[in-house]
């Protein structure tokens, strides 16, 4: 019998990049038990032990009732408070990456390439759960891509090594 490999994950989801990528699925609602579900799939080999869910907003916030949802799957919510939700996304995953094997990002601007090369020459395994509309330049810095929304949605651009 093969034991798993056990890990500590954090997530970390920019809520203003999903929601564009949201938009441009003609309108599509977010479902949030139905993304947790996705990030937290667990492959055969690797047990992955979620301690952290962050998600970052701009200075307008989330509807209600996106808010309730995540809060009821165990986030915890960041405003930008008036700076730019990338710089709030940078410095919270740089801290993530310092106390966990695994962060899985949820973003889709090809400005966060170098974080994902930094978060990773520090040590941590990164996971990007990407949307069509992502940038496909993320793809090659990334461990694993797995594309998220719509769930089987083709991504942009294959990558051999994108989760099953």
């Amino acid at each position: 019998m093969q034991t798993k490999q056990i890990s500590t994950k954090a997530e970390l989801i920019n809520y203003t990049d999903i929601a564009k990528c949201i938009a441009d699925l003609d309108g599509d609602e977010l479902a949030v038990p139905r993304l947790f579900a996705e990030l937290r799939r667990q492959r055969n080999d690797l047990e992955q032990v979620v301690r952290q869910v962050h998600v970052i907003t701009d200075s307008e916030g989330m509807p209600d009732n996106l808010r309730t949802q995540f809060i009821r799957a165990g986030a915890t919510i960041h405003k930008s408070n008036g700076l730019r939700t990338e710089a709030l996304t940078t410095v919270k995953a740089l801290r993530l990456a310092e106390q966990f094997d695994v962060v899985t990002l949820v973003v889709a601007d090809a400005g966060y390439l170098p974080l994902i090369r930094e978060m990773k020459y520090m040590g941590a395994r990164v996971e990007l759960h990407a949307m069509p509309s992502a940038d496909p330049a993320l793809f090659p810095a990334a461990d694993e891509v797995v594309g998220l929304y719509p769930p089987g949605a083709p991504l942009p651009v294959a990558n051999n090594r994108r989760a099953a």
